[in-house]
């Protein structure tokens, strides 16, 4: 469930996905995964990014927000991605790999987080790299999911962890964002 919606040029003042995307490390021909990525608000910018030889998977569970998503890209010069409906709970490609996994202020919206990660590890390789970009619960913020729903940066790294993932490090975005940066 998403828990806060605002139109897109509203969001751009807030963010700039291409230079957010650019300091997670996204680089030119990585496999992406975009787990919860509502109707794309980082999709054409990751796909900027990787380039032609990179690919673009797209995953949410509102249909709406897919269909959006994926007129937007049929308007775009791109052609190198894939789209689905499905519960972050239900996702897993077994025999794919993916170089980044994005969780952009999502991960709180998961009924069950910890099978999510665990199926995330199942779809990571030595160089994949999560990103879990989310709200601080300590943020002065006016915008985004009740503070109650909120991880903690502390708690998401642990869930994490016990996922399976390593080599984390975590930083403080701004005074509304915190970054967790993971591997296998």
């Amino acid at each position: 469930m998403h828990y806060f919606r605002y139109d897109f040029k509203t969001r751009l003042q807030r963010e700039d996905p291409f230079k957010l995307l650019k300091h997670f490390g996204l680089k030119s021909g990585m496999k992406v995964l975009d787990l919860g990525c509502n109707d794309g608000f980082y999709a054409l910018s990751t796909l900027k990014i990787i380039g032609s030889n990179g690919f673009y998977h797209g995953v949410d569970i509102d249909q709406i927000a897919i269909n959006n998503l994926k007129n937007k890209l049929q308007q775009s010069p791109y052609s190198n991605y894939c789209l689905n409906v499905s519960l972050a709970e239900d996702f897993l490609l077994k025999d794919y790999k993916f170089d980044f996994i994005l969780l952009a202020t999502v991960l709180h919206d998961f009924k069950k987080p910890k099978k999510v990660l665990k199926n995330l590890n199942l779809m990571s390789h030595a160089i994949t790299l999560l990103i879990d970009y989310d709200f601080r619960t300590d943020g002065v913020i006016d915008f985004g999911p009740p503070k109650e729903i909120r991880f903690s940066l502390e708690f998401a790294s642990a869930i994490i962890q016990q996922a399976g993932f390593k080599k984390i490090k975590t930083s403080i975005y701004n005074q509304n964002y915190y970054i967790i940066k993971a591997r296998v």
